[in-house]
């Protein structure tokens, strides 16, 4: 579908909630990321912004999460946000009225972090088995399901997901 009419919309400011008062915050290292996505059920375009928070030595304190209504034209506070953001540009991909991203949790693991933009509420998505290790992974789309793509050096492996959150349905 071509979009012709060039519309566009800034949207209005949201202070920051999180961390407590009290808390030692580096607010010249806050580390944001923002995901969209419309939502078939509810007839809405909606933002993800998520804002993470480390103190002054970089330990990560916490991520704030809030989403943008384009029906109410306001922001909302959602589910606190349990890990550290993807140091990577922008969220990922929107797939299955979700937006998702792969995160590092530590220099091993690597998870697949889903957000529903309908629910508001962040989930995981099983990998498949058979993934190599010392990989790089990210998300994209296809024909309108997950892709994971396993990146080794100069090797690339695609997976689908054939059924959407079902860890046997992944397909090299």
């Amino acid at each position: 579908m071509l979009f012709r009419s060039r519309k566009y919309k800034t949207l209005p400011d949201s202070p920051h909630e999180y961390p407590p008062p009290g808390i030692p915050v580096d607010y010249n290292a806050l580390y944001k990321r923002y995901g969209f996505g419309y939502v078939a059920q509810d007839d809405d375009y909606k933002v993800l912004r998520v804002v993470e928070f480390r103190s002054p030595d970089s330990t990560w304190i916490g991520s704030e999460a809030k989403i943008y209504s384009l029906k109410t034209n306001s922001w909302r506070r959602v589910d606190h946000y349990p890990f550290p953001l993807p140091r990577i540009r922008g969220w990922g991909v929107h797939v299955n009225g979700a937006v998702h991203t792969v995160l590092s949790l530590d220099n091993y693991y690597q998870e697949i972090v889903a957000f529903d933009l309908r629910t508001e509420k962040h989930y995981t998505i099983p990998k498949p088995d058979l993934l190599l290790e010392n990989v790089e992974l990210s998300v994209d789309e296809m024909a309108g399901c997950l892709c994971l793509l396993v990146r080794k050096k100069r090797r690339i492996n695609i997976w689908i997901m054939k059924e959407y959150h079902v860890k046997s349905s992944w397909t090299k």
